[in-house]
């Protein structure tokens, strides 16, 4: 013990010979061999004290940036631990204690009355129901929208709240049913910013409506090729959603990693169930903002635009020649309509960009293998070597299309 003191002692005598950062390192590999926290904050507050003994109070202000009282402050620390450098590691400056959030019991009272009687209120209308509460009541509580609504979060998380629940009619059986809401946790896409394609794809559904009947259009955009692709349903599930997302799969020519929506409930339950069950990331935008879908919006105004208002009755009566026509419209966007964005076609952009070689054409379904030959087929008068005469690959559920099996048996006959 006397040893060490002895040490600390020499230590100190020797930062008034040769400078602070000799003394710090030797201190932290002689005295703390295991390591210590000497922070750069600490490592500055040793070099200020150094050069303050110096040359004095003001040039050491004026260089560190610090007053005369907190020089004076660091040194009393330093000496007081008896040379120790962990003295001069910042402390905390969170408060000692923190402010509790205090409310009438009466206002609590009537809100969980309130809420009882009409569970779906939420804080903007809670507001002015309990401000005219107050006033009558003559409490002196200043109530503000996020007051109610952090007053509710802690209602809730105490379990002073009624959990509302919806029912439904079986259509079958007619019984009822409690609806259950998935409580997953949601992901946000958080700045992230895609870099190749299939690192994001956004999703979103477009509801029609023509003489009373309601379709539901869901289109798809890559954030990076901007590649798109869209099918219509008859109903606005998760199901249907399921379905859209199992074609886009087939038809993509990459690999899909990441995939965005908005919280509507077709992309909850089933949607997500795939999509988790695939190993892809699942990304939600944040309520009323459809801006961080943006891509696709977009999209979906050049859909409505150019298809979509051309084809009105079709999509009301039939659907599946909709869907016909729908797809020989994406054919003609992915490979021969030029994107401003790009400067290019989105299928031309993966070649030229991205290094879409022959084995990955082989691999891709017939929206991108036939519009990729029509340009050079109609310069030479052949197929490109890289489309293959068959429409699709064993399984794919693509292969009933009638257009593309017309299609390909054109491009086979002028062939030969």
């Amino acid at each position: 013990m006397a040893k060490a003191w002895f040490n600390l002692r020499q230590f100190k005598a020797q930062a008034y010979l040769d400078g602070a950062q000799g003394t710090l390192d030797r201190l932290a590999n002689s005295l703390y061999p295991t390591g210590m926290d000497t922070t750069n904050a600490a490592e500055r507050r040793l070099r200020a004290l150094d050069f303050w003994r110096k040359h004095g109070t003001e040039a050491a202000a004026d260089a560190f940036g610090v007053t005369r009282s907190t020089l004076y402050r660091w040194k009393a620390a330093w000496k007081s631990s008896g040379g120790r450098i962990e003295a001069l590691v910042p402390g905390s400056r969170k408060r000692a204690s923190n402010n509790r959030r205090t409310v009438d019991p009466r206002v609590l009272a009537e809100a969980v009355r309130l809420r009882g009687l009409h569970p779906r209120l939420g804080k903007e209308k809670l507001l002015p129901l309990l401000a005219a509460f107050c006033a009558a009541q003559g409490v002196p509580e200043r109530l503000s929208e996020s007051r109610v609504g952090r007053m509710l979060g802690d209602l809730k998380r105490a379990g002073r709240l009624p959990d509302p629940s919806t029912l439904r009619t079986n259509g079958r059986t007619g019984r009822l049913h409690q609806v259950r809401r998935d409580r997953r946790p949601k992901l946000r896409r958080s700045g992230y910013r895609p870099s190749d394609p299939g690192d994001l794809v956004q999703v979103d559904t477009v509801v029609t409506f023509v003489d009373g009947v309601k379709r539901y259009t869901t289109t798809a955009v890559d954030c990076t090729s901007r590649f798109a692709f869209a099918w219509s349903h008859a109903t606005g599930s998760s199901a249907a959603a399921r379905d859209f997302f199992r074609r886009l799969e087939a038809v993509a020519p990459f690999g899909i990693r990441r995939v965005q929506t908005d919280n509507g409930s077709e992309f909850q339950e089933l949607f997500r169930d795939h999509l988790q069950a695939a190993g892809v990331e699942h990304y939600f935008n944040y309520p009323r903002r459809p801006q961080q879908n943006g891509t696709v919006e977009r999209f979906n105004r050049t859909i409505q635009e150019e298809f979509l208002s051309w084809h009105r009755q079709t999509l009301a009566y039939d659907l599946p020649e909709f869907n016909r026509l729908c797809c020989e419209w994406l054919l003609w966007y992915n490979g021969e309509r030029t994107h401003h964005s790009l400067g290019a076609t989105p299928l031309g952009y993966l070649i030229r960009k991205h290094g879409l070689s022959q084995n990955g054409w082989t691999h891709t379904q017939p929206c991108v293998r036939d519009v990729s030959g029509y340009t050079k087929w109609n310069q030479e008068g052949q197929l490109p070597p890289h489309i293959s005469p068959n429409p699709c690959h064993d399984g794919n559920h693509l292969a009933t299309n009638p257009a593309l099996r017309r299609r390909d048996a054109r491009l086979q006959g002028r062939r030969h």
